[in-house]
């Protein structure tokens, strides 16, 4: 997640805050981060049998469920009114292009990080983003967010030179 190699001071900055997890999967950044104390963790998950992991593992090392909320949402610049089908291969490295095997199809809307934030009444001090190669879009939905909250960011960036420069 990064946040434990960041100065002091802006750990502290982050701590006993509402965290964000975007790109959930099972919950191991959710149950890394726990020991920033954060207030409480809004995670948001594309999968649904990730998202059923998710709950297993944060109850397995005893993080109560009114510390966490799981949203099933795909993150994106904007949010859609349609849903998006996709294979739930329930592992990390979803996408939207895996078709080969034979997976459960799921239908998942789109929503930006901003109506997600505004909708929860979330005040973000530190957001953690693992999204498979969106985290332009992540950025283009999270401006006012950003603006408002001045969240530590963390957004992983995969071998997309364009998603390098721009994020």
């Amino acid at each position: 997640h990064g946040l434990s190699l960041l100065p002091e001071p802006v750990q502290q900055y982050a701590r006993g805050h509402d965290f964000m997890d975007l790109g959930a999967y099972v919950g191991d950044s959710s149950i890394a981060l726990k020991k920033y104390d954060y207030r409480r963790i809004y995670a948001v998950e594309i999968s649904g049998k990730s998202i059923r992991r998710y709950r297993e593992n944060m109850a397995g090392v005893g993080i109560a469920a009114d510390r966490y909320e799981i949203i099933q949402a795909a993150i994106a610049e904007k949010t859609a009114g349609t849903p998006v089908r996709i294979k739930d291969t329930g592992s990390a490295g979803l996408s939207n292009f895996r078709d080969i095997g034979k997976y459960d199809e799921i239908e998942v809307y789109p929503r930006a990080a901003d109506d997600i934030v505004q909708q929860y009444g979330i005040r973000p001090r530190f957001i953690k983003v693992d999204i498979e190669g969106y985290g332009l879009e992540f950025v283009k939905g999270a401006l006012e967010t950003i603006r408002t909250h001045r969240p530590v960011l963390s957004v992983a960036i995969y071998r997309n030179p364009f998603e390098f420069f721009e994020v």
